[in-house]
């Protein structure tokens, strides 16, 4: 035994001797015993204070280690004895010097920006008894759209969430940053060890995130261990003081902690590929491990556009509207509002814009009204058939825009950083 920060670890040869020993024996013991520990680790995770879970997430990753964890050669580094806690006002310049050191002035600087609005999201590892931080990450908690216009990383991060499933009233992600630590320009390993576990933590806990991502060095070192965790590549590639970055995204909704859990148990069983406890991937990049079901997210722009014409062609149909996909989303929930009112109120603004009169007049009569075919309301209207055509189409376009501009931002926000910051401003001051 080899006493840690953490606990106590077992010589790696005599805990695979052990185990191969026990699964052979009595397998269905051994399936019994993991699932008994998996179950008592998760409700630590669910329920603990969020320290404690942490620690609940490193003993569930090692549980699991031959499939979720660190590339084998990086395993020694989160080995050390060492001690994982929240970032304090001492660390704050040691810190900033790792993220320079290991990703530059330009991560640096952006790093300056969030110890000094999300304090909180920063942890380190010290070597023990105590000693100066040897490693940094951090896990930022942003609603929408937090530090748009000061990071460009996170304006990347929002950029995915707004084209591929924009936030609901209430949601909120997570990013994972500024993984550093002395010689490990390359990996990071200690510092991922940090991120890896609260992944874990953020995504298992009541209450979690909408959307999880990790921001990487792109050299393909830690495309297998995020892909194990539902996370894949974006197309979203940077360089940050010379240092090639990439956006890795999950969105929780879709494949939530629940899939992920379910995996790593099927994984023991004998059900999964015994490597990796995630399966299926989509088109959209999402990771999931049940067959196809219909995604809690929200929808994609162009997912949106087709739902705004669809619940418009519907508007006298109550039953078919009534299965419109944007019944999930922002625009209706917010205001209390049924989906007709809200389409209906989109229309009759056309007749308030530059240039709407035609569209409101066409959108009213094809819509609200109702008319058989698109020859007898342009007779109605006193226009060509062409002309009707053209404002109809205009009007569904303008309808769209409108409300995906309400779905991707809440009310009277716009951008940059926005929520809280007198808040986050006061807690700094009380530490």
């Amino acid at each position: 035994m080899t006493a840690v920060g953490c606990g106590l670890l077992l010589d790696e040869a005599v805990r695979n001797t052990v185990e191969h020993d026990a699964r052979w024996n009595d397998p269905d013991g051994f399936a019994a015993l993991h699932e008994r520990l998996h179950d008592h680790l998760v409700e630590q995770i669910r329920t603990v204070p969020f320290d404690r879970a942490l620690d609940a997430a490193g003993a569930l990753h090692r549980l699991y280690r031959d499939i979720t964890v660190l590339p084998p050669a990086h395993e020694g580094a989160a080995r050390d004895s060492h001690e994982d806690e929240a970032c304090k006002p001492v660390d704050e310049a040691t810190v900033l010097g790792l993220i320079e050191d290991c990703e530059g002035p330009e991560s640096a600087k952006n790093a300056r920006f969030w110890l000094h609005h999300q304090p909180e999201a920063f942890r380190v590892r010290r070597p023990l008894p105590y000693g100066p931080p040897r490693a940094c990450s951090a896990w930022l908690r942003l609603t929408a759209y937090e530090g748009e216009t000061a990071d460009p990383v996170v304006a990347a991060v929002w950029d995915h969430v707004r084209r591929h499933g924009p936030l609901r009233a209430n949601e909120r992600i997570s990013v994972a940053r500024f993984h550093a630590g002395p010689q490990e320009r390359r990996d990071a390993s200690s510092a991922m060890a940090l991120s890896l576990r609260g992944l874990v933590a953020e995504t298992v806990r009541t209450g979690g995130p909408a959307w999880v991502f990790f921001v990487l060095r792109d050299d393909g070192a830690w495309d297998g261990p995020l892909r194990r965790h539902g996370l894949l590549p974006t197309e979203h590639r940077w360089d940050v003081g010379g240092v090639p970055q990439r956006l890795f995204a999950r969105d929780v909704r879709v494949f939530p902690a629940s899939d992920w859990l379910r995996g790593l148990l099927r994984s023991v069983s004998g059900e999964g590929d015994g490597r990796d406890p995630c399966h299926r991937v989509n088109g959209a990049g999402l990771v999931r491990t049940d067959e196809a079901r219909t995604p809690t997210g929200a929808l994609s722009q162009r997912e949106f556009a087709d739902a705004v014409h669809a619940g418009l062609r519907a508007l006298r149909r109550p039953s078919e509207l009534a299965l419109n996909p944007l019944r999930r989303s922002r625009v209706a929930a917010v205001g209390g509002e049924d989906l007709a009112a809200v389409l209906q109120q989109a229309v009759y603004e056309l007749a308030e814009e530059q240039g709407g009169h035609g569209p409101h007049q066409a959108a009213v009569t094809a819509f609200v009204e109702g008319t058989a075919t698109h020859r007898a309301a342009a007779e109605r209207l006193g226009v060509s058939l062409s002309t009707y055509r053209r404002h109809l189409r205009t009007a569904v376009e303008r309808v769209s825009a409108r409300l995906w501009h309400e779905e991707v931002y809440p009310s009277g926000v716009t951008d940059g950083y926005t929520s809280s910051v007198g808040d986050r401003e006061q807690s700094r001051v009380d530490r």
